[in-house]
């Protein structure tokens, strides 16, 4: 299916500072996000892997989705709303929805083992809940699950998919990914960020990385110069 948000260019998968006390550092984020945006970063992913998001209860993540929002305004935000527990995904992504995040990301739910049929399930029942575009998440050394190419292809044809973001070290997985999604109208954005031409060589539309938090100047600039 079709949707009107498709991410391309450097997204951060934005750090969430945090106090001794493991409560969300507000004043660290807002000179951090400030940072990021007058280097002209195009977007924010909030709370995935680099956000550390599993520390964090459903009311602090609530909580710091709704800083990035109004922080990092009007950059597009997707917010991770990943969890093992499909009430919990759901409950996050439609406050994600009433805060005007532009599209939430999932990845698989994690500790007990899935099908890719239980998994394309998962997905599906939280997309039509949330009802937001979506960005698949596939970070096989962190979930311990894999998002096989048929099961984002019946995701592709029945949700809203925007996107996917591709991380970890299967960087040929972007050989069949990219295909696909001009296949399916969806974006894929990647995580290697430091391999970014040969990401934007096969047609990725971007990346989401760490490193934006550190050099974001330095990936703004790797982005344009493979665009020209």
């Amino acid at each position: 299916m079709h949707t009107p948000f498709r991410p391309s260019g450097i997204f951060s998968a934005q750090w969430i500072p945090t106090d001794a006390q493991g409560r969300i550092d507000r004043p660290s984020l807002a000179a951090h996000l400030a940072f990021e945006r007058r280097a002209g970063i195009n977007g924010v992913l909030a709370l995935g892997s680099t956000g550390e998001f599993p520390h964090f209860t459903i009311d602090e993540r609530k909580q710091a989705l709704a800083a990035i929002v109004e922080l990092a305004a009007p950059l597009p935000i997707i917010a991770n709303i990943t969890d093992i527990r499909p009430r919990a995904a759901i409950e996050i992504g439609r406050y994600a929805k009433s805060i005007g995040v532009s599209a939430v990301a999932l990845m698989p739910p994690v500790f007990f083992p899935v099908s890719q049929a239980d998994m394309l399930s998962y997905f599906l029942h939280v997309a039509e809940a949330v009802d937001l575009p979506v960005m698949l998440y596939n970070f096989p050394e962190l979930t311990g699950k894999r998002i096989d190419l048929p099961t984002v292809a019946a995701f592709a044809d029945r949700a809203p998919m925007c996107a996917i973001k591709q991380s970890g070290g299967e960087f040929a997985y972007h050989h069949d990914l990219i295909p696909l999604g001009r296949e399916k109208g969806f974006a894929v954005m990647s995580g290697a960020d430091t391999r970014l031409p040969e990401v934007f060589k096969l047609g990725g539309a971007g990346c989401i990385g760490g490193l934006v938090n550190i050099v974001p100047e330095l990936m703004l600039l790797i982005d344009r110069v493979c665009r020209q």
